[in-house]
């Protein structure tokens, strides 16, 4: 039934359908003395008829309605015609939190991490059979910048000033999380309890504290953030001991802070993760507490993750560039150096180190072909564009840096790393950059996929 200006209002007199039906059978069946259906003579025939419009308008005032006499949307819920979708569930608040840290000059809300983090919270909608784990979501946020200053940020950071400042922002979000203050003072309590002295306390006797309380802890961070998040970790909640590396101080830290609370920290899903165990590009050992908590999501042949033994020279690079302010990105230093040294030696060298490259790519084999192979490659309008990049006075003194890493191993014996770590810059930047999509080394999965399923099977 429509009104005069044709909006639909309900069912009403004159009106026919299987929805007419429904509302007389709930009349005659659930209000038959209240709305007087049967004494009216209602039948189920489908028919909205003057019976049945009496009927309605018996029952509505019973319903707390006005008495219309027709079945509006308010009438058939209140009958019970039109089924009320039940309210969605209120989860109790759990003290679970995961804290996210992102990539090399990205804002907090981008990267595998807050993907994650969005996905265990229930924000993120779409991923089939990974429902909301009602687990809370914590962006870190902090300055951008650190060598990769050309994808966004400030340049005149360095990388280490940039993990400290990440190191601040966890500590501020626990210190303002009232989770995060209620278990650290139930900690002191069961301390007190047990007679033990918090400064002296044993991994085991924080790991029974872990186990007592509520509260969980999860963190992830990608890239340039992954290794920033571990040192954070190694500091707020370490024995002490440890100089982190953008400290200003430069001193070693004391207990951390939050040391009695690392028991309840669950897992460190990682991604492209620089501090990986052996093969990442930091090379750091990390102490046990934290290692065994740490997961590292890696895609084959990643850059800055997966870094063979044999090469010395990324390393190196790496320990140099993460300390100076400036505003090309690693993989451009690395080309600034190697390609000019590799075209200049190629012509002569190449049948002398050549056998020591098989197998290793495409990129190697088309090397190996002699020098105009190389030369294809420093040509390719790629590789000069990044060759030619605006340098800033900071760079150029990174550049003399590098060199200087070679030349006391020679730099002509250093030819065989330098044309494997060309070879590895564009496939492996691809594997840096794709943790979102599905790998076979994942089974299929995203990296992002993978950290999920990580949070969703953990139990404590």
């Amino acid at each position: 039934m429509k009104d005069a200006n044709g909006k639909w209002v309900g069912y009403g007199l004159g009106d026919v359908g299987p929805q007419v039906v429904k509302i007389q059978h709930r009349l005659l069946a659930a209000y038959p003395k209240n709305s007087q259906a049967k004494t009216l003579g209602v039948v189920e025939s489908g028919r909205y008829d003057e019976a049945t419009q009496t009927a309605v308008k018996n029952i509505q005032p019973f319903l707390n309605l006005p008495a219309t006499g027709i079945a509006n949307a308010a009438t058939q819920r209140a009958l019970g015609v039109v089924d009320t979708p039940a309210p969605a569930p209120v989860f109790p608040h759990r003290k679970i939190w995961f804290f996210s840290a992102p990539g090399s000059g990205a804002d907090w809300n981008v990267g595998p991490s807050f993907e994650v983090g969005e996905m265990v919270t229930g924000n993120r909608p779409g991923d089939p059979n990974r429902e909301s784990l009602h687990i809370n979501h914590q962006p870190l946020s902090f300055l951008k910048g650190g060598y990769m200053g050309l994808l966004g940020g400030s340049a005149t950071a360095t990388y280490v000033e940039v993990t400290w400042d990440e190191c601040m922002s966890l500590l501020h979000c626990l210190d303002v999380n009232p989770d995060v203050q209620e278990a650290l003072n139930l900690a002191l309590e069961y301390c007190t309890q047990k007679g033990w002295k918090p400064a002296d306390l044993t991994d085991a006797q924080i790991e029974e504290i872990g186990d007592h309380l509520e509260l969980e802890l999860w963190m992830s961070g990608y890239s340039q953030s992954a290794d920033g998040l571990e040192d954070a970790l190694e500091h707020l909640f370490g024995d002490g001991g440890f100089v982190h590396p953008g400290n200003p101080a430069k001193v070693p830290s004391g207990p951390g802070k939050y040391r009695i609370l690392r028991g309840c920290i669950n897992g460190v899903p990682q991604f492209g993760n620089p501090s990986k165990p052996v093969t990442g590009i930091a090379r750091k050992v990390r102490p046990d507490w934290l290692a065994r908590r740490v997961h590292c999501i890696t895609n084959t042949g990643d850059f800055y993750a997966e870094v063979p033994a044999s090469d010395h020279i990324r390393p190196a690079f790496y320990a140099i560039i993460i300390q100076s302010a400036i505003s090309l990105p690693f993989m451009v230093h690395v080309l600034r150096i190697a390609v000019p040294i590799v075209m200049k030696w190629a012509a002569t060298l190449m049948p002398v180190f050549g056998p020591l490259l098989g197998g290793f790519g495409p990129m190697v084999q088309m090397a190996l072909g002699g020098l105009q192979g190389l030369q294809g490659l420093g040509n390719t309008p790629a590789f000069a564009g990044l060759m030619g990049q605006a340098a800033q006075p900071g760079d150029e003194k990174v550049d003399h840096d590098l060199e200087q890493i070679l030349e006391p191993q020679g730099l002509l014996q250093n030819i065989p790393s330098l044309i494997q770590l060309i070879a590895a810059v564009g496939p492996g930047l691809d594997a840096h950059n794709t943790y979102h999509l599905p790998k076979p080394e994942h089974d299929g999965r995203s990296g992002i996929q993978v950290a999920y399923d990580i949070v969703a099977a953990f139990r404590r």
